[in-house]
């Protein structure tokens, strides 16, 4: 019984290494001269949204089906929102690729580009000339922190569209076969 017993203590002591061990983790490597993105595993940037340096985001495989794309989703915080689908968005990763391009556009303050996403006139934008003009006010360092680091598992959705940032900094809605952003609140 003793021979057992320290068996099962045995194998458990191995699992849990085996457990721990970081040998299937997929790196992301950054040409910080360029935007290019490529994994130890050979995984392209164009199929995952891998961790990118300055903003705070979970692998998303965009070769699976979003698992909330019909259903419901529970935040951590209680917070229930609906599902993709109902939310008006009738491919979910298609979204998450799009916004991903968002982040870092932001991320490389490129105002010309971003400014093209966006649907004007706003409730406090008037202009695509009046974001540029003001694009150094509304893209403050919490402004920026709070899309940068959205994380894309936990994007809000209802009726309105999907909210980007924890104090509603950005709206975003499909539009066209794309998507654009409807509002920002800074």
């Amino acid at each position: 019984m003793k021979k057992i017993g320290n068996f099962i203590l045995s194998m458990i002591a191995i699992g849990t290494t085996l457990y721990g061990c970081d040998d299937n983790k997929v790196i992301l490597y950054h040409d910080n001269d360029t935007t290019n993105y490529t994994t130890n595993s050979g995984i392209r940037s164009v199929d995952y949204n891998a961790k990118i340096p300055g903003l705070n985001a979970q692998v998303v495989d965009y070769t699976l089906p979003n698992e909330y794309q019909h259903k419901s989703q529970l935040f951590p915080d209680s917070t229930l929102v609906m599902s993709w689908d109902a939310a008006g968005f009738k491919n979910a990763n298609s979204f998450l690729k799009y916004f991903k391009q968002i982040q870092l556009l932001i991320r490389a303050d490129n105002k010309e580009e971003l400014s093209k996403h966006i649907s004007f006139p706003l409730k406090n934008l008037a202009s695509k000339k009046e974001f540029l003009e003001n694009y150094d006010k509304i893209f403050d360092e919490a402004y920026r922190y709070e899309v940068l680091n959205q994380d894309p598992s936990f994007i809000f959705r209802n009726n309105f569209g999907a909210l980007a940032g924890h104090d509603g900094q950005m709206w975003l809605k499909p539009k066209g076969g794309s998507f654009t952003i409807i509002a920002m609140n800074f």
